[in-house]
């Protein structure tokens, strides 16, 4: 007993991962001890609603359905990191000249919310450098350009604690996936 204490002290319990499908919920709560990882609970259930439901009776099965996935036990905390859904992301690519980039905050922001028909004050948008190419004799740095309507992330963090749970961090679905293959 005194030796399990111990090795719970040991390790650090991370935010419950959650990931909410067209038809079914996953979650997942990993420990890290020193450099390694381990499942605290990991748990995963349908999501039993129409294709044709509302998005109210679509929004109350998702809190619903994490309410019983919590309810199992195993779980520590509450605290969470989510994903937007492909729906409520807005993703491009953007090339820049070299010669921009010392204004490529105020460029990309400015360009996705005319892209996207989002507020550049008010809205998210982020990015990330994808690499140098070369357009012609010119070359560019490309960026992805990943933005969300400041009402969705509302949304999204109302959802989650309807459910019962702490929002520690929203992410972008595909930089969820590529961390989780790096990591590999």
């Amino acid at each position: 007993m005194l030796i399990s204490n111990w090795l719970a002290m040991k390790q650090k319990v991370l935010p419950i991962g959650l990931d909410i499908g067209v038809r079914r919920i996953k979650m997942v709560q990993l420990a890290q001890a020193d450099e390694h990882l381990k499942v605290v609970c990991a748990e995963r259930a349908p999501l039993d609603v129409d294709r044709d439901a509302s998005e109210e009776e679509r929004r109350d099965a998702v809190v619903q359905t994490i309410k019983q996935l919590l309810g199992r036990r195993g779980f520590r905390g509450r605290k969470v990191v989510s994903a937007l859904s492909r729906d409520e992301l807005r993703i491009t690519s953007m090339r820049l000249a070299e010669a921009e980039t010392h204004q490529i905050e105020k460029v990309l922001r400015k360009e996705a919310a005319r892209r996207f028909g989002l507020d550049g004050e008010r809205d998210t948008i982020n990015y990330m450098l994808a690499g140098s190419v070369r357009q012609g004799d010119e070359a560019k740095n490309e960026f992805i350009v990943l933005a969300a309507d400041d009402e969705v992330i509302k949304s999204h963090i109302a959802l989650l604690e309807d459910a019962g749970l702490q929002p520690a961090g929203i992410d972008a679905a595909p930089n969820a996936l590529f961390r989780s293959f790096e990591r590999r």
